[in-house]
C-alpha cells in the first residue's frame, strides 16, 4: 500500500469514515483538548487510534488518530477475527489493530469521576492531562485563531468542570501510572490570566507526583511560557522534564495576526524563554510548536501556496535548531469551532517538508538516539508526523530489530 509514514501522513488529512465496528476491548475515543472527527461526529463508539504497522517493540509502532470523516475514501471496519480492515475504495486494504483499552479506564477516583475523565492515555505509552480546558485569550478575544480548546470543552464536557483540582490530577495520574505501561506524561492547558499563576499549579501537580506516583516517567509540560523566567528553573527542579511553549507562527506578522494574546506577551520574549530553558532542561528537553498549513494562510487568501508555506516552515526550522530548541509541526485541523475554518492541505507538500524535516532535525544532534522519536517515542504522538518521518529517515537499531 503505502509506507507507515505516508499512510499515517493520509490519514490524516483524509480522515477515515466507519464501518461496522463491533464492541471490543479497544480504547474508544475521547476528547480531552480537541475534537479530531472535523465536526462530523459519529454516532458511535469506536477506537481512539489505529496501529497501521508494528516495530521490533511498542514504541516503534505506527499509531494514527481516528479523524472521523463520512466522505473519506479510506474505511475502518471490524472483523471476524476481532480486528479490523482499513480499505481504500480502489480496492486495497490492510488489516490493522486497535490499542487495548487501559486498565485503568475502568476506575474512578475517589471523586466518583472515572479517572479517564481526567487522564487520557496517548498512543502507545503516554498519559494526558489537561489540567484547565479554558483559556484567558478567550475572554479577551486574543485567542489563537486555530484554537478550539473551549469549544470542544463545550460541546464535549469530558470532565464537569473546566479546572481540575491538583488533588484530582495527581490521584489520576498515579492510578493511571500504576495500571499501565506508560513511559511519558503529558501535561498540557489553556492559559489563566497571568503565565506565572498556570506555571505555578504544574510545579504544585509536578511536586505531588514526586510524592505519589511511580518513578520512571518523562514528564512533560506544554505551557505558555511565564512572565517571571524564574519560574522556568522551577519547573524544572519540581521534576519536569522536558517543556514546550509553542510559537504557533515563526512569521512575526502571522504571529500578531493569528496568535494575538501570545503577540502581547511577544514573540522575542517567548523565544528568549525558549533559550533560557535549554540551561535548565538540557539539550533534546526544549520544543516549540508550529502549525502547517496556516504558517502563509490569509482571510483575503485561504488557498495556500504550498512553496511558500514549506520555505517559510524550513525557515523556522533552521531558526529554532540554531537556539538549541527542537521545532515540532502540527498538521492543520479543524472541527468548525475555530476563526479559520478548513484548510486544504497539499499531500505532497506535506510528505516532502516531513522528510526534509527530519533530515535538518536529525542532523542537528539534539533528538538523543535513545529516543526514538523527536518527542517521546514514535508510537506515542498520533496526531503528528514528525516521529514517523525521523523513523523512517533513522529506521530502529538492527539489534532491537532483530
Amino acid at each position: 500500500m503505502f509506507s507507515p509514514f505516508e499512510l499515517k501522513a493520509r490519514l490524516l488529512i483524509e480522515g477515515i469514515s466507519l464501518g461496522r465496528i463491533d464492541a471490543g476491548p479497544w480504547k474508544e475515543r475521547t476528547e480531552h483538548l480537541y475534537q479530531h472527527d472535523g465536526g462530523n461526529g459519529a454516532v458511535v463508539n469506536y477506537p481512539q487510534e489505529l496501529v497501521l504497522s508494528q516495530g521490533p517493540s511498542p514504541e516503534w509502532d505506527t499509531v494514527v488518530n481516528i479523524r472521523h470523516n463520512p466522505a473519506s475514501l479510506w474505511r475502518v471496519s471490524s472483523t471476524e477475527q476481532g480486528r479490523f480492515v482499513l480499505a481504500h475504495a480502489d480496492g486495497s486494504s490492510l488489516e490493522v489493530s486497535a490499542v487495548d483499552r487501559p486498565e485503568f479506564y475502568k476506575r474512578t477516583l475517589s471523586t466518583g469521576a472515572a479517572t479517564s475523565s481526567v487522564v487520557q492515555h496517548l498512543g502507545r505509552d503516554a498519559l494526558g492531562v489537561i489540567p484547565n480546558n479554558h483559556c484567558s485569550y478567550f475572554a479577551t478575544g486574543d485567542q489563537c485563531r486555530f484554537c478550539e480548546i473551549e469549544g470542544t470543552y463545550k460541546e464535549r464536557v469530558a470532565y464537569p468542570k473546566l479546572r481540575k483540582s491538583v488533588d484530582v490530577i495527581v490521584e489520576g495520574i498515579s492510578l493511571a501510572a500504576a495500571l499501565s505501561d506508560a513511559s511519558h506524561v503529558i501535561l498540557t492547558a489553556g492559559n489563566l490570566r497571568k503565565n506565572d499563576s498556570t506555571a505555578s499549579i504544574y510545579c504544585d501537580i509536578l511536586e505531588g507526583l514526586n510524592d505519589d506516583c511511580r518513578p520512571g516517567l518523562y514528564r512533560y509540560g506544554s505551557i505558555m511560557a511565564p512572565e517571571t523566567f524564574a519560574w522556568i528553573h522551577r519547573l524544572a527542579a519540581c521534576g519536569l522534564n522536558g517543556v514546550g511553549f509553542n510559537l504557533e507562527f515563526h512569521n512575526p506578522d502571522q504571529f500578531a495576526r493569528l496568535a494575538p494574546g501570545k503577540n502581547a506577551y511577544g514573540r522575542e520574549k517567548l523565544l528568549a524563554a525558549l533559550e533560557e530553558s535549554v540551561s535548565s532542561f538540557g539539550a533534546g528537553n526544549v520544543f516549540s510548536n508550529l502549525v502547517f498549513g496556516i504558517q502563509t494562510w490569509t482571510p483575503q487568501c485561504p488557498v495556500i501556496d504550498f512553496s511558500r508555506e514549506v520555505d517559510c516552515c524550513l525557515r523556522a526550522i533552521d531558526d529554532l535548531l540554531e537556539r538549541g530548541i527542537i521545532p515540532l509541526f502540527t498538521l492543520y485541523h479543524s472541527s468548525g469551532k475555530n476563526q479559520i475554518g478548513p484548510v486544504a492541505l497539499d499531500l505532497e507538500a506535506v510528505l516532502g517538508f516531513h522528510r526534509e524535516y527530519a533530515r535538518r532535525t536529525h542532523a542537528s544532534k539534539l533528538v538523543p538516539d535513545s529516543r526514538s522519536g523527536v518527542l517521546f517515542n514514535v508510537g506515542t504522538i498520533a496526531n503528528h508526523i514528525c516521529s514517523d518521518a525521523l523513523a523512517e529517515l533513522r529506521p530502529a537499531p538492527t539489534a532491537l530489530a532483530s
